[in-house]
């Protein structure tokens, strides 16, 4: 019995892009994110800005209660400008792609390679310390930002210095909180 072209074509299985593997593929459970106003960047990175300085901090553990990194816990950092003049404070920022452009390094929505990293701990050394089993910049890195329903997808896609690959995704609601002065004294 002969079968009709169109139900050989139509058997075949659709092919699409190619699945990216990562060298760490890693899912966080934690993220924290704060807000840094142009007048305390120069603080923190001593360099001028205009636009707030956004941080986020995937993790699977979370930090301690002293901001300090915990045993045994993976921390993905990446840190943008972000225009945030005259915003409200908590603030969701909006879709869209982060990626950091050496052209115009203080620009809205661009990366700070400065504050851009991935750290991994091992077991406590003492009272106040963790081992730092990788703690690595990246060479390349892009931040997207997708709303879902009523929460926000985080996905960092980065090139570690020692040439790995690593992806890290959050899924949650967001809030960025303005840090002031008297975070800093």
């Amino acid at each position: 019995m002969a079968v009709p072209a169109l139900m050989l074509f139509a058997c075949k299985p659709i092919e699409g892009e190619p699945s990216v593997e990562y060298d760490i593929d890693f899912v966080a459970n934690e993220m924290e994110a704060m807000a840094v106003p142009p007048e305390l960047v120069g603080m923190v990175l001593d360099i001028e800005a205009e636009y707030h300085l956004f941080a986020i901090n995937m993790s699977d553990n979370g930090l301690a209660a002293d901001d300090s990194d915990l045993p045994n816990s993976t921390y993905f950092v990446a840190g943008f400008f972000y225009d945030a003049e005259n915003a409200v404070f908590p603030l969701k920022i909006e879709d869209g792609v982060y990626k950091y452009d050496a052209g115009n390094p203080s620009a809205s929505g661009n990366l700070v390679p400065e504050m851009c990293y991935y750290t991994r701990t091992g077991e406590v050394i003492s009272d106040i310390e963790v081992e730092y089993i990788e703690d690595l910049c990246f060479t390349d890195v892009t931040l997207t930002v997708v709303t879902e329903g009523n929460t926000q997808r985080f996905e960092l896609v980065a090139t570690l210095e020692d040439g790995r690959t690593a992806r890290a995704v959050y899924t949650g609601n967001v809030a960025f909180e303005e840090l002031g002065w008297e975070d800093y004294v």
